[in-house]
């Protein structure tokens, strides 16, 4: 399932056969009942003043039980150039 209401701010929902929620590039843990994109856990362009998103982390998995894990990570620019555009990268932190 989609959340968000553009290109910049959707995550994804996927609910397995058992019930478990797995949350993409974002959390029902944000702040907001219905949870919230989180920046952290995708990859925009950030060349782009749209900012489109090309890649949607984990972020959290919530069990039928309410049980949930969290992973964090970093966004950081790239050490190689390529091409005219900026490129960033990024990498698991820690897992909550």
């Amino acid at each position: 399932m989609r959340h968000g209401d553009n290109p910049t701010n959707y995550w994804w929902e996927v609910i397995a056969k058992d019930g478990t929620r797995s949350l993409f590039g974002g959390s029902v843990s944000s702040g907001s009942p219905s949870g919230g994109f989180d920046s952290a856990a995708v990859l925009s362009d950030p060349g782009s003043p749209n900012g489109n998103i090309g890649r949607w982390m984990l972020r959290e998995v919530i069990d039928t039980n309410g049980n949930n894990t969290k992973f964090y990570y970093d966004v950081v620019p790239a050490n190689a150039t390529f091409g005219p555009e900026p490129a960033r990268e990024i990498y698991p932190n820690h897992i909550a």
